[in-house]
């Protein structure tokens, strides 16, 4: 069965609000203690994955009690949870992911998972990271945004060395622009009209929708 989307939750920032956002025919990865959050909110993962040192031996039993695929890994290992996750969403060739709780008060882990999203970049995979103020994306070809009033500011970013940009439909537009890694003009831009149109020609960025 081909699989369009593929939801992740993993064990950052956890907001109730995500849960409106999984839908019927979604494939929902349970990260670690995330797989019991999610339990708990009445959404049962299809698959649940990590080490699980986040969880209780009563949480663990209630995972176990509701979700049949099930992934253990040692603690001590080279990934982490979320980048197994990645890697299990990746066989799954869907044409998107959304990857929820990935950022929170540990801003290594926030920055580790931003930079997972390149994976999904070398695999043509629509991705992005989303919470309750941001939509994080990873771009090295073009990408459309619709305006939304939930998300007024639009950053461009770049990753590699530099990137060369346009832009178009934006308040301020650049055309093959080069910004270096360092350099901020390509920060909390707005969409002029009913969309923007961000291309990369050279290099990678990652794309920022915000709000206060």
């Amino acid at each position: 069965m081909e699989i369009k989307r593929v939801i992740i939750v993993t064990n950052g920032k956890l907001e109730e609000g995500l849960v409106g956002e999984i839908k019927k025919g979604d494939f929902v990865i349970g990260v670690d203690w995330a797989a019991y959050w999610l339990v708990e909110q009445n959404i049962i993962p299809d698959l649940a994955i990590g080490d699980f040192d986040s969880t209780t031996e009563e949480e663990m039993l209630v995972i176990k009690n509701n979700c049949k695929n099930i992934k253990i890994f040692e603690t001590k290992k080279d990934f982490t949870d979320t980048e197994l996750a990645v890697e299990e969403a990746i066989k799954l060739k869907p044409k998107e992911v959304i990857i929820y709780g990935a950022t929170g008060t540990r801003m290594d882990h926030t920055l580790a998972n931003i930079f997972l999203l390149e994976k999904f970049l070398e695999k043509s995979i629509f991705a992005s990271i989303r919470d309750k103020n941001n939509e994080i994306y990873l771009v090295d070809d073009k990408l459309i945004l619709k305006k939304e009033k939930d998300f007024p500011f639009v950053s461009v970013i770049p990753i590699t060395d530099l990137a060369t940009v346009s832009l178009r439909g934006f308040e301020y537009e650049l055309d093959h622009k080069v910004i270096k890694r360092g350099e901020a003009i390509g920060v909390s831009n707005e969409i002029a009209g009913e969309s923007g149109e961000i291309v990369v020609h050279q290099g990678k960025v990652m794309v920022v929708r915000s709000k206060d």
